[in-house]
């Protein structure tokens, strides 16, 4: 007879649920072993001291309450008693850890840790050891006069090292002039200037930081004995004066076995960075002595001398990376690699706009386009060239205005320089007027002549010449062409050329108009002479 279809689904239900139960119930109970069998324990300290580790309970006490009792008994232990500071008892499986006679704790076979190769017996004689130690320390702590005498030795050690930091600081320098002046000694054997000059100034810069690294190396070592010892002199510090020390050297000695392995790479890497250093510092010595005019070079002048500085510079020290990146410990890491990947898309894709401006840069420079120093114009704007950079410019006005140009601007652009011809040929610079026909144009010529003549900062050679640059329908177009002396004052040159020819044109009784007319005025249209000076004008002033 076969069942309900309900009541069997209903029982399939029930075994699921039970067999659910069952899995929950066996992963709380792993759970609770795992706990209970990880449980890290407590250590047992006395000073800052370690001096026992408890693992497992003693009947109802905990690894803390064991930990918490040992020490308020091995405080109210009597430390004056006769006897061994500490000592232990071996019985019924246990150990009994005992301070001048008291018993304080007991070691309990559940807190060795067989993993580690301990044994009760090895146990118990570690934490007798350190427990003496501990007591030793204990009574020390308590004797005032034994305090007071570790005070004064940390005042002596303090007044050490100030005296030995201030003893190097003041004889650094001494050393180092002393050194520098031997190495002078041994440079004026060399016969060429030039070798002389930069070995002596690249030679005087590794000597002092020779002794810059010399000095803060001493420091460093003092600084770190005197911390130690002044950790060592007192019971409470004293475990951290001696663990400062362990780790210290095993922090030295994983450097050195790390440094072992990789020696020959580092080697190899050292010796590209000294190369490159000191050929990037003779470069600069060498320009720098170009830019000076100390040293006189076929193909460099003081005013390329600081451009090819930068760029030799720069290309030493990208072929050194280039050279050295192999060989850099973890170079070969994805993470290495990783960050080598984002640097060179971010210059890829932030360079395009840095590369251009750079070329333009370098074509002013080596073209010698313009250099500083020169009066030019450049598209709108007039001035003085204060500095030419790699990537911009400054431009300095009339105004005193500074204008910072992109290089690829400038060499995109008509340049207008002033100053280049002006040394040897002189710069002509143009005035122009418009008269009418009815003026004789040789008298005409003539008074431009006589303006030139009367303007200061002008030149006699070559000498102002006047062009009739257009005839045009209602008058004539000329142009006075005069040489600056000092291209930079153009602005105020033409303003005293232009006043010059309005007081001659009057002074002829010729007008200034470019007529576009019916007829001419009855009189000419001119200023007299008289009235040059009208209020508020005066000739003073003029």
């Amino acid at each position: 007879m076969k069942g309900h279809p309900s009541s069997e689904r209903g029982r399939r239900k029930l075994s699921w649920a039970l067999l659910l139960l069952a899995h929950f119930l066996c992963c709380s109970a792993v759970a609770q072993v795992s706990t209970n069998t990880t449980d890290p324990g407590v250590t047992l300290k006395i000073l800052n001291r370690e001096v026992m580790h408890f693992r497992a309970n003693l009947g109802s006490y905990s690894p803390e309450q064991r930990a918490a009792a040992a020490e308020v008994r091995i405080a109210k232990a009597d430390l004056n008693a006769t006897g061994a500071r500490a000592d232990f008892i071996t019985g019924d499986g246990n150990v009994e850890i005992r301070v001048r006679g008291q018993a304080v704790f007991f070691i309990l076979p559940k807190d060795i840790n067989e993993l580690e190769g301990e044994t009760l017996d090895s146990v118990a004689r570690q934490t007798v050891a350190r427990l003496d130690l501990a007591i030793a320390e204990l009574e020390e702590f308590r004797d005032r006069q034994s305090l007071l005498g570790s005070l004064l030795k940390g005042v002596l050690a303090t007044a050490a090292l100030l005296a030995f930091i201030w003893f190097l600081a003041r004889n650094r320098s001494w050393a180092e002039n002393r050194l520098i002046r031997l190495t002078a000694d041994k440079a004026d054997q060399i016969k060429s200037h030039t070798l002389r000059v930069v070995g002596l100034q690249n030679l005087v810069a590794v000597l002092r930081g020779t002794m810059t690294t010399v000095f803060w190396a001493a420091t460093s070592i003092a600084t770190f004995w005197w911390l130690e010892t002044m950790l060592r002199l007192f019971p409470q510090t004293r475990p951290y004066g001696e663990q400062l020390e362990t780790s210290f050297l095993k922090a030295l000695a994983k450097f050195g076995q790390s440094a072992v392995h990789a020696l020959p790479n580092l080697g190899i890497v050292f010796l590209v960075f000294i190369l490159a250093r000191f050929a990037s510092t003779a470069v600069r010595r060498f320009f720098a002595a170009v830019a000076r005019g100390n040293i006189h070079s076929r193909f460099f002048d003081p005013t390329t001398a600081p451009i090819a500085q930068r760029l030799s510079v720069i290309m030493i020290w990208i072929t050194a990376v280039i050279v050295a990146f192999p060989y850099i410990p973890g170079s070969q890491t994805p993470a290495f690699r990783g960050i080598s990947v984002l640097a060179g898309l971010m210059i890829s894709l932030g360079s395009g706009n840095l590369i251009s401006q750079l070329v333009g840069g370098l074509v002013m420079v080596y073209n010698r386009t313009c250099r500083p120093g020169d009066f030019v114009r450049i598209g709108e704007f007039e001035g003085t060239i204060a500095s030419v950079g790699f990537f911009s410019s400054r431009l300095v006005t009339g105004r005193n205005e500074e204008i910072v140009l992109p290089n690829s601007q400038i060499s995109s652009s008509a340049l207008i320089n002033y100053t280049r011809l002006n040394e040897t040929e002189g710069v002509l610079v143009p005035a122009t007027v418009t008269i009418g026909y009815s003026t004789p144009w040789r008298q005409v010529h003539a008074m431009l002549l006589e303006a030139a003549r009367r303007t200061t900062g002008t030149k006699t050679r070559p000498e102002p010449v006047v062009l009739q640059k257009q005839l045009s329908d209602f008058y004539v177009e000329y142009e006075l062409r005069v040489a600056l002396e000092n291209p930079s004052q153009r602005q105020g040159v033409l303003s005293r050329l232009h006043a010059h020819i309005q007081d001659v044109f009057n002074e002829c009784s010729v007008q200034i108009m470019s007529p576009h007319y019916e007829a001419d005025p009855a009189q000419p249209v001119v200023v007299p002479k008289t009235k040059w000076h009208e209020p508020p004008a005066s000739p003073t002033a003029s």
